[in-house]
């Protein structure tokens, strides 16, 4: 983790590197990490899923269901493929007691 921190601490690093970053932070539990990623991250890295998939796990991860579920979603346009976001997508809808729709979800995705 450390030789990419340095990468992406870089300014000219590549925004797809920074967005990462973040990602890997959050799934290491490395909570104040996340929180100086995310205060240090502009909008170029909005476009990767990896941006998307460490803000929805934050989300989850402080119980903000809500917002999760939309951020979750980004994050599955992006990369269809994201089981980490599509279990933690499960995780939130059923939180939030919306059972017909997780279940749709996961038919969506395992289809």
């Amino acid at each position: 983790m450390e030789v990419l921190k340095e990468q992406a601490s870089q300014p000219e690093s590549p925004p797809s590197i920074k967005a990462f970053y973040g990602f890997l932070a959050i799934e290491s539990q490395n909570q104040d990490e996340f929180e100086r990623w995310f205060a240090k991250t502009d909008e170029s890295s909005q476009q990767y899923a990896e941006y998307w998939a460490a803000i929805g796990a934050h989300l989850v991860n402080q119980a903000k269901f809500d917002p999760a579920v939309r951020v979750l979603c980004e994050a599955l346009v992006r990369d269809p493929t994201d089981t980490g976001s599509l279990r933690r997508l499960n995780q939130s809808l059923r939180a939030l007691g919306r059972e017909d729709d997780a279940e749709r979800c996961l038919d969506q995705y395992t289809a």
